[in-house]
């Protein structure tokens, strides 16, 4: 094997393997936010089947409010205007905007992928 193949099958490999933990990462975030979601709709729908939901402008704030704490635990940097809640008869629905950053140099990010979830929560009867 010739020293030109074996760098050029290095080369290829190395692309494999960061384009595979670029998409890994990518799916962690993904389920990551799903699970933020879904927690922060079935605590506010547990607080509004107790009576202490409060109106429901407040309600939708404090989802808000917890899933933009929760995702910046998780490493997720999200700004209150990237989540979207809302209220429906017997539902309530959050959505989440955000950009997995693949490749950054510095605090520069180069290569992002745009992500966003959307889920809903129907009240129980």
């Amino acid at each position: 094997m010739r020293l030109a193949t074996l760098v050029r099958w290095i080369v290829v490999l190395a692309a494999l393997g960061w384009i595979g933990y670029g998409v890994a990462g990518a799916g962690l975030s993904y389920l990551a936010v799903q699970d933020i979601l879904d927690d922060a709709l079935r605590h506010a729908a547990r607080q509004q089947t107790t009576g202490r939901g409060g109106q429901t402008g407040d309600v939708l704030g404090r989802i808000r409010t917890a899933v933009v704490l929760a995702a910046g635990r998780e490493g997720i940097v999200v700004q209150p205007s990237d989540v979207e809640v809302s209220t429906g008869p017997g539902q309530i629905s959050a959505g989440l905007r955000w950009s997995h950053p693949v490749l950054s140099v510095g605090d520069r990010e180069i290569l992002v992928i745009p992500m966003s979830v959307h889920r809903s929560l129907a009240a129980a009867p």
